[in-house]
């Protein structure tokens, strides 16, 4: 017994259709949101590890505070591997052309696209104390305050 398909172009243009949502679907920026606390600080952490191994040409890094041991030997890691590691703290503020005092931003921007902000300074105390929250992106949009520094 065979079983014989009576195609007609709409068919496979439906078909061609549905392939391409689901494709589109598959390439779309995903957000992942993480509210770390100490029960889950540990995967809260080897997500952002696991981001910044991900680096093909760049980080471009704006803290407040880098004391996390963990980031930190990723970023010099990544940076031995001849990634662009740059990074960007204190005093190097500057908003709409104007100096400001103090950088409080917490962004990691990888390869120009993927972005991981939220309240978390990149400390111990942030991936093992406290209660933020993190997100990771896949828009390019963060990259732009790096552009020109």
């Amino acid at each position: 017994m065979s079983l014989r398909l009576n195609w007609r172009p709409k068919h496979l243009l439906v078909l061609l259709v549905i392939l391409l949502a689901l494709g589109l679907a598959w390439l779309a920026p995903r957000n992942e949101v993480i509210f770390v606390s100490p029960s889950n600080a540990e995967f809260a952490l080897e997500r952002v590890l696991d981001e910044i191994n991900s680096a093909k040409f760049s980080i471009n890094v704006a803290a407040y505070m880098l004391t996390n041991r963990s980031i930190i030997n990723a970023l010099q890691s990544k940076r031995n591997q001849g990634v662009k590691v740059r990074i960007y703290y204190g005093e190097l503020s500057e908003m709409g052309g104007i100096r400001v005092p103090g950088l409080h931003m917490k962004l990691i921007v990888i390869d120009g696209i993927t972005a991981i902000i939220g309240s978390a300074n990149f400390t111990e105390a942030a991936f093992g104390q406290n209660q933020e929250v993190i997100v990771i992106t896949r828009s390019g949009e963060f990259n732009k305050w790096f552009e020109g520094r």
